[in-house]
């Protein structure tokens, strides 16, 4: 089981390492605040795999959306 705090941890390595976790979009991952323990499509390989690690873990969908990275859009003026 893991403790709040170790969920803090593990939910700030997520926030620290989203260019990573871009790559895994549209995946599943089990991951702690030491890092990702497991990925998969199928959620269900992916719950075998992280329990045989051993490590406790939380287990998140990297939705494709989620990366999607929106353009900045700048005020255009027009000298007249």
């Amino acid at each position: 089981m893991i403790t709040q705090e170790q969920y803090k941890r593990a939910k700030a390595w997520i926030a620290a390492n989203r260019k990573i976790l871009s790559k895994l979009a549209g995946e599943w991952i089990a991951y702690n605040e030491n890092g990702i323990i497991a990925h998969n499509t199928k959620q269900e390989a992916l719950v075998k795999e992280a329990r045989a690690s051993g490590q406790d873990f939380v287990i998140r969908f990297l939705h494709p959306t989620s990366f999607i990275h929106t353009p900045r859009l700048l005020p255009v003026r027009f000298r007249s």
